[in-house]
């Protein structure tokens, strides 16, 4: 018999510092991300953000959701980002997920999307056939240097028992192979400035307003804002040891995640706004905001930025950038082609079905945070 315990925005914080909570061999969220939740500028108090499945008092499963808002005409509707579903393996199969989604979905009133998943979580939403595709954008994962100590102890357990030797070719290889960046030019480079963004004006506003109207997801300054103060992942060693209870995401060595304003020297216009997170050796841009003829500027200093982080990877799911990064050749690797899928229920794409034609940003969801 499982018993489901709920747990509403406003008793979150409580919740945390609760001797329950403490006791949990298996956390069921983060300190970084109920801050986060609890910050939420969509949310509201009776929003139900933590959904705990029990067995004779041992927590066997969970969910967590998070607000969010689209945009349909006139009209800013609110709902929920399905976001962090875990199950103990030795309870799997025994319909506890789907038991817990069954009260996400009454709770939210149906109004529900999710991207960014796994695929044990995508074939438990499949199985209840509540939900549809809603759109797909196409990306791409460019490889900037050698990556064997990553990529290959996966597949083999062969790799896996020389992670070290694999480490030691990486270093060798990489130490030539980075050489060819001393050779890059940036292009343009008098013309433009890129500027971290410190404090949000009315000028990037401005510049942001055009590339908004076709937009489905409703982030403005305040989300953007939020994202980048309340972070779910962190580098300090108290982040580390608590993240060896929590299934997700929650530290990595190194972090960043900043927003960047791209100006003309000469007339002080912007022209391009842009999220860059970099995690460990990984480079993704979350939110690209460009003119046309800034592309050629940014894809160099975003070579740059790889140099000065050592970044083994970078992810752009933006097709100005891609068409122009294809065809740098000398400069990488491999490119691999990936998508990103976005579900909704198919009672919110039926009372909104315009919204299929809106486009989505590969930080939408709770992408920009991982």
């Amino acid at each position: 018999m499982v018993t489901i315990k709920k747990i509403t925005l406003e008793n979150l914080e409580a919740y945390l510092l609760s001797n329950e909570f403490a006791n949990f061999k298996n956390k069921p969220i983060s300190e970084l991300r109920a801050i986060s939740y609890i910050h939420n500028p969509n949310s509201r108090n009776n929003d139900v953000v933590l959904y705990l499945g029990f067995i004779k008092n041992e927590l066997v499963g969970y969910k967590s959701v998070f607000a969010d808002t689209f945009k349909s005409a006139a009209k800013t509707i609110r709902f929920g980002w399905l976001s962090g579903t875990w199950t103990h393996q030795n309870y799997r199969r025994n319909g506890i997920s789907s038991l817990l989604f069954n009260e996400v979905f009454k709770d939210w009133e149906g109004k529900l999307m999710y991207t960014n998943y796994a695929n044990e979580s995508k074939a438990v939403y499949d199985k209840t056939e509540k939900f549809q595709l809603l759109n797909s954008i196409n990306g791409y994962r460019h490889y900037m240097r050698f990556s064997f100590k990553e990529l290959l102890p996966p597949k083999s357990i062969i790799f896996k028992k020389s992670k070290l030797l694999l480490g030691v070719l990486d270093t060798i290889l990489n130490s030539g192979f980075d050489v060819r960046f001393n050779f890059l030019k940036i292009k343009n480079k008098d013309l433009y400035k890129f500027n971290k963004i410190e404090k949000w004006t009315g000028k990037e506003q401005n510049f942001l307003k055009s590339f908004k109207e076709n937009e489905l997801f409703c982030r403005g300054v305040k989300e953007f804002e939020w994202i980048h103060k309340y972070p779910w992942i962190k580098t300090d060693i108290g982040t580390k040891d608590k993240s060896e209870n929590y299934y997700f995401s929650s530290f990595a060595n190194k972090f960043k995640s900043e927003w960047y304003v791209i100006y003309n020297s000469n007339s002080g216009e912007i022209t391009g706004v842009v999220l860059i997170n970099i995690r460990d050796q990984q480079l993704k841009i979350p939110y690209i905001y460009i003119t046309p003829n800034l592309k050629d500027y940014l894809i160099n200093v975003i070579l740059k930025l790889c140099l000065t982080h050592k970044i083994n990877h970078l992810t752009i799911y933006n097709d100005l950038l891609n068409t122009t990064f294809l065809n740098e050749k000398y400069l990488k690797l491999k490119s691999k082609k990936f998508v990103q899928n976005y579900f909704i229920t198919k009672e919110l794409l039926r009372e909104f079905p315009e919204i299929k034609k809106s486009t989505i940003q590969f930080g939408d969801g709770d992408v920009v945070f991982t």
